[in-house]
């Protein structure tokens, strides 16, 4: 077993550029006090996984009053509801005292089918039944598993693992999801020597984490790492790198946050760090001061120059609301009517009902837009032409001004701030740059105070 400090050496990663900080702009907020930037401390490391941790002041002062979906479920007061439709459940908090959080990434168990959150999510007590977006990481079943009820949901203290996984989950491709999934349970079958696959059910992501010499591998990098995030104050995120490179960074509103977190996000990465083991020469680690940089300035890192003419990101307007994912599929026909009106013959690529693709433009599908830079303009025209109700014009009009940047910026991170879904409390923004993918939440009901921040490398 390995545990150390690692060594300052030269930074094999382009840090510059990973993250955003100061209120969500896409830039740093430089008029801000140093103190208000985040402080690193030094790297600690196991095999090949390393942690910084990230300290700072709370932003999230009654953070008490909030409690983790696995303490809710314990505690009784919380449900997880299968709705019958594979990337949209419900969640209640019955608590009449505790508001609810449920991070991107954590995995339910049970119901029709696994499932993990697609979107961080915040609701307050007697909440009722909160809809929000999910994907499955199980596929195939769909009926009740053993003596699991297929209504409802039961804690997990697991996560998804790896980056690839954690980017198809934030950017809603399901597809990607499932084959993410194959590809780590490949892997850590590879590295293990043995099936990590359940009979139960060989493509549930929820019983490979439970596999028995996974857990026991898992243990030796909590026995190396997890007292080191444990009963420290001022904590309020980690950064982590797998073989020497950035994976992703957690930051919370409050120490009480992230004291709750962080057990499953080291289970996480150490399940990464089993299923990317390599025996070749690992770089040398940033210093704390490179990844200080990194944390200040993700979300600016320019495209190659070779891409930089077709960038292409996706993003969910709907955040999973059910009424308004519904406004929008109704104007997937209109929306193809005036696009192949307005595209000249021969740019226009069906790919399926209710989408179409324009090759240098956009694709439309079920609420989603793909958009690349340089044609928003006259995609937005066509839009606009289009007899929308108002909320979905808001929701285009949105995302158009996200895009809507100068030409000569064109490699600059794209945003777009998704309003929170009815009872969900969280406005999420999401900023996409060459390296990554940046998610901010925050709390409409504190203020627009900071709850939860993640980078996902690409």
């Amino acid at each position: 077993m390995k545990s150390s400090h690692a060594a300052i050496g030269v930074v094999a990663l382009a840090l510059a550029g990973l993250w955003f900080a100061g209120g969500g702009a896409a830039a740093p907020v430089r008029s801000a006090a140093a103190a208000e930037q985040p402080r690193v401390s030094a790297p600690l490391t196991h095999n090949n996984l390393t942690v910084y941790f990230v300290h700072g002041p709370d932003a999230v002062a009654d953070a008490h009053k909030v409690a983790t979906l696995a303490e809710a479920l314990d505690a009784g007061w919380a449900v997880v509801h299968e709705t019958g439709n594979v990337n949209v459940l419900q969640v209640e908090n019955k608590s009449a005292d505790y508001e609810l959080f449920v991070q991107e990434g954590d995995i339910i168990k049970g119901g029709r089918q696994d499932r993990v959150f697609a979107s961080d999510v915040l609701v307050p007590p007697r909440s009722g039944r909160v809809s929000f977006p999910a994907h499955c990481v199980e596929a195939g079943r769909w009926q009740g598993r053993g003596s699991e009820a297929s209504t409802h949901f039961t804690k997990s203290d697991q996560r998804i693992v790896g980056s690839k996984l954690a980017y198809a989950n934030a950017t809603r491709q399901q597809t990607e999801v499932w084959g993410s999934v194959k590809e780590n349970q490949d892997k850590l079958t590879k590295n293990l020597g043995t099936t990590v696959n359940a009979k139960e059910s060989v493509t549930s992501f929820q019983l490979t984490l439970e596999n028995k010499t996974l857990q026991d591998k898992v243990a030796e990098f909590e026995a190396a790492l997890r007292a080191s995030g444990e009963g420290k104050r001022n904590v309020i995120g980690c950064v982590f790198l797998v073989n020497g490179q950035v994976t992703g960074a957690e930051v919370y509103g409050s120490n009480a946050l992230f004291q709750k977190a962080w057990p499953r996000l080291l289970r996480s990465q150490a399940a990464d760090a089993v299923a990317e083991a390599t025996d070749r020469p690992l770089p040398p680690v940033p210093t704390a001061p490179e990844v200080e940089r990194f944390l200040a300035l993700a979300g600016q890192q320019p495209a190659p120059r070779g891409d930089r003419d077709t960038p292409r990101r996706e993003v969910d307007l709907t955040n999973g609301d059910p009424g308004l994912q519904s406004n929008l599929d109704a104007a997937i026909p209109e929306l193809q009517s005036n696009l192949e009106a307005a595209i000249p013959e021969g740019e226009v690529v069906r790919s399926g009902q209710g989408q179409v693709q324009q090759q240098h433009g956009m694709v439309q599908r079920s609420g989603t837009l793909r958009v690349i830079p340089r044609q928003q303009e006259s995609i937005r025209q066509v839009l606009e032409q289009t007899n929308l109700t108002d909320n979905q014009r808001q929701l285009i009009q949105n995302y158009s001004n996200a895009l809507n940047r100068p030409d000569g910026n064109a490699a600059a991170a794209q945003q777009v701030r998704t309003p929170a879904a009815a009872g969900n409390r969280l406005n999420v923004q999401r900023v996409e740059d060459a390296a990554g993918l940046c998610s901010e939440s925050r709390d409409a009901g504190r203020g627009n105070a900071l709850i939860h921040k993640s980078f996902i490398k690409k």
